[in-house]
Parts: C-alpha cells; sequence; structure tokens
C-alpha cells in the first residue's frame, strides 16, 4: 500500500470509529509522524510503498486510538515547550494549557530574578517533570539555578527523573504529599495541582477519565482541596520577594483569590489568561507574611 492510501485510510478509521473530522485529521498526523518519522504530505513520500514493520506498527496505533487510548501515551512520548517528554500511563500527561503557567514563569523569572547568583525554585506536584524541565532549560544560564520538584507518585518521578536526563535537566526530585518534601524558602514556587472536581471527572472524554491518572486529575469535593493546602502553608516556604504561580481551571479563579483573601499572609494576586481568553493562572506575591516564622 502507496503512504498516501495508507495515511487516508487511517484517518477513515477514526472517523468511523465517531471522531470529528477534524480531531481525526489531526491524530492521524501525530500518529502517522510519530511511527514514520516523515510528512505524509510531502509528494516524494506519497508515491514510496509503506515499510511493512511500520505499517503493522501504524495499523496498531489507529486500532488503539480508535478505543480511545490518548496519542501521547500510543507514541509514548509528547512535546511540551518545544522539548520531548516521555508519557506512560499512570502519569499525566503535558498539555498546552501548562505551557501558560510555564511561559508565565519564565518570563517572571527572566525579570526579576538576578541574572547572576542563586536563585531556588520549586515546583509542586510534578508529574512527568514538563514545568521544572522547562524551565531548567530556559533559566539555566541565569546564575545558579536549583529547581526541586515533589511528587507522591514514585511513578510520576521515576517518569520524571528519565525526562531530565532526557533533557539534559539538573532537578532535584523529591518524594513528598505537596511541602512535604520542600525545605527552606524559594523565590518561585509553581504548581499544576489535581483541580477538577471529583463528580466532574466520570463526565470527561474517555481520553481522559478512562486513560489518565485520577490521583493528578481529582482536585476533590469542589475541585479546590489541593489549592487550599498550598495556600495554607505557601507563606512559610515563599521568599519575602517571591512569587507564587498556580495552573487553575477556567473556573476557578474567584475561588482561588479567596483562599489566598481568607489566609493569615497578606497576599497580592493576579490572573492571566490562555490563549481563548480563559483564566488559566493565578500568582500571588506576600505582602505580608503574617504567619510565616521565617
Amino acid at each position: 500500500m502507496k503512504i498516501s492510501e495508507l495515511y487516508a485510510w487511517g484517518r477513515e478509521q477514526l472517523i468511523r470509529a465517531g471522531f470529528d473530522p477534524l480531531d481525526a485529521a489531526d491524530d492521524n498526523r501525530f500518529l502517522f509522524s510519530g511511527i514514520f518519522h516523515l510528512d505524509p504530505m510531502v509528494p516524494a513520500h506519497q508515491r514510496d510503498d509503506a515499510n511493512p514493520e511500520k505499517r503493522a506498527a501504524y495499523e496498531a496505533a489507529i486500532e488503539q486510538r480508535r478505543l480511545r487510548r490518548p496519542v501521547a501515551y500510543i507514541l509514548g512520548e509528547w512535546e511540551f515547550m518545544g522539548l520531548p517528554f516521555e508519557t506512560v500511563p499512570g502519569v499525566l500527561i503535558p498539555r498546552p494549557d501548562t505551557e501558560i503557567l510555564t511561559e508565565a514563569a519564565i518570563g517572571y523569572a527572566k525579570l526579576q530574578i538576578p541574572s547572576e547568583g542563586h536563585y531556588r525554585i520549586l515546583d509542586l506536584c510534578t508529574g512527568s517533570g514538563c514545568i521544572a524541565i522547562s524551565l531548567y532549560r530556559f533559566l539555566s544560564y541565569r546564575g545558579e539555578a536549583e529547581i526541586t520538584a515533589t511528587d507522591l507518585s514514585e511513578d510520576a518521578l521515576a517518569v520524571a527523573r528519565r525526562n531530565a536526563a532526557l533533557n539534559r535537566a539538573r532537578i532535584d526530585f523529591r518524594k513528598g504529599d505537596l511541602w512535604e518534601a520542600a525545605e527552606g524558602t524559594y523565590d518561585l514556587i509553581v504548581s499544576n495541582p489535581p483541580y477538577i472536581p471529583e463528580e466532574v471527572i466520570d463526565t470527561l472524554q474517555a481520553d481522559v477519565k478512562y486513560y489518565e491518572p485520577r490521583m493528578a486529575l481529582s482536585g476533590g469535593r469542589d475541585g479546590l482541596m489541593f489549592y487550599q493546602r498550598i495556600v495554607d502553608e505557601a507563606a512559610s516556604y515563599l521568599c519575602s520577594q517571591g512569587m507564587l504561580m498556580l495552573e487553575i481551571g477556567e473556573d476557578q479563579a474567584e475561588a482561588v483569590q479567596e483562599l489566598f483573601q481568607a489566609d493569615s499572609a497578606s497576599w497580592e494576586c493576579n490572573v492571566i489568561k490562555d490563549y481563548g481568553g480563559r483564566d488559566r493562572v493565578i500568582t500571588a506575591r506576600l505582602t505580608d507574611k503574617g504567619k510565616s516564622n521565617v
């Protein structure tokens, strides 16, 4: 079978399985390019016969996608901030929404963290390590970066360590429940915590609810459980001029800001929107440490 024919076949299989035609085209392109490592739209490639082994792998991938297995898990690798990351079941897939948080953190660091000297960054709920590793890669030229990343999942930490090696990033990965593994104070703290209300998870797309780890999705009854725990202790771990940045769900900005307002420390909060105009990141800076002993 010619490559052009095989490529058309894959898209048609996904459409027949109930995928939107545009989504089918995107998924088919990712799977084909990831397996064949070529652009199926290049005319010279379209005339070639498909390699039998790669054809079999591609057909198997299409079948997995028909069953709604995420493309990132099928390929075993996904791109985030232009960098490659290993993706395996049991670890949340890096998402474009989280690039908004990462870009904001990089922008803040470039403007506010001295270009020489030592600075400390903490990434809570690191998952695949995509935020911490991206920060290292984009900021390591600025002085001596000490980046710590924590997670409660051993599986996630194992993947994160492999991703750090893949991207030549020096990260101190630690197992712990939120602040449990943190030490001292940090110039920048970032987190993409689980924030989906528990009852909402079963209404999500099959790709998410059946394949991605519930532990990395569920933010408790109202989706705010981890934000409350982060806010409760953040003042004790943040430098006086430091910044806390949190990814949020598009309808959570007001509720998360209310958590900061109710805290015994005094916070100045701002909201960053994503490219679709939805609330995506809360930034919080201390104006009074209040309860902190640091």
